[in-house]
């Protein structure tokens, strides 16, 4: 999955780039893991939290589907409050 640099990123590469060469190439490999590990701390939150607008949430061997109550549905990975999170969630 493609993910898009924030503002803040795209401002720090150059700044990294210019300043710390040495150093760029383990921030932009250590990115995307320290990205998918916040990220997976909300949506843990979303699969096991008592939350109004979450109407149902459904596991398969494929993730979790939780059902909004406006009709939408969000799809990710199984919830693991030690994931390393290399997947990310999908709306529908």
């Amino acid at each position: 999955m493609r993910v898009c640099r924030t503002a803040a990123e795209r401002d720090f590469v150059p700044e990294l780039r210019r300043e710390r060469p040495e150093l760029l190439a383990a921030y932009l490999a250590a990115l995307p893991g320290a990205r998918a590990a916040v990220l997976a701390r909300p949506w843990r939150g979303l699969v096991h939290e008592p939350l109004p607008w979450v109407a149902s949430r459904t596991s398969g061997g494929d993730g979790v589907t939780l059902r909004l109550t406006d009709g939408r549905r969000l799809h990710g990975p199984p919830s693991d409050p030690w994931a390393r999170g290399q997947q990310s969630a999908r709306w529908s």
